[in-house]
């Protein structure tokens, strides 16, 4: 089902996070598989009209128009909190990530407008490092204090 609904995810003290890449929409789920919190936000199946079947060979394969919006792309989980990188301001030249931080209650507690993509975080010490695409196309590490 991944191919359908494409997520990151991530685990912490008895919780997964799955952040869902097409569709705005985020669920923290318990190991035995209860639903703890399912958060949408507005007009969360913007990407549902973009999305087909291919029906070509022995398999069906789901795609997306390529304007489709790209969401959740990569999360870091601490104790407490958990964080999504999002695409969705992708329009070059001018294109960022915005960072949202939940708590485990899935209670949105920061929303970061990041001034580039970034890729990937990490969480350490109060600090976010990233990898990011500078403005000559290399990546670098990036990092910022919550």
């Amino acid at each position: 089902n991944m191919q359908v609904f494409p997520a990151v995810c991530g685990y912490s003290n008895g919780n997964i996070l799955i952040a869902y890449t097409r569709q705005k929409s985020l669920d923290v789920v318990s190991t035995n598989g209860e639903l703890k919190k399912r958060t949408r936000f507005n007009n969360y199946d913007h990407n549902k009209t973009k999305m087909r079947t291919d029906n070509s060979g022995n398999l069906i394969n789901v795609l997306y128009d390529e304007d489709a919006i790209y969401y959740f792309c990569s999360c870091c989980v601490t104790d407490d909190a958990f964080f999504v990188i999002s695409q969705e301001e992708y329009r070059p030249p001018l294109s960022r990530s915005i960072i949202y931080k939940f708590d485990w209650a899935g209670n949105l507690l920061m929303k970061y407008y990041c001034n580039k993509i970034i890729t990937n975080l990490v969480v350490k010490d109060d600090k976010i490092y990233s990898i990011a695409k500078s403005d000559d196309e290399e990546y670098e590490i990036s990092y910022a204090e919550l």
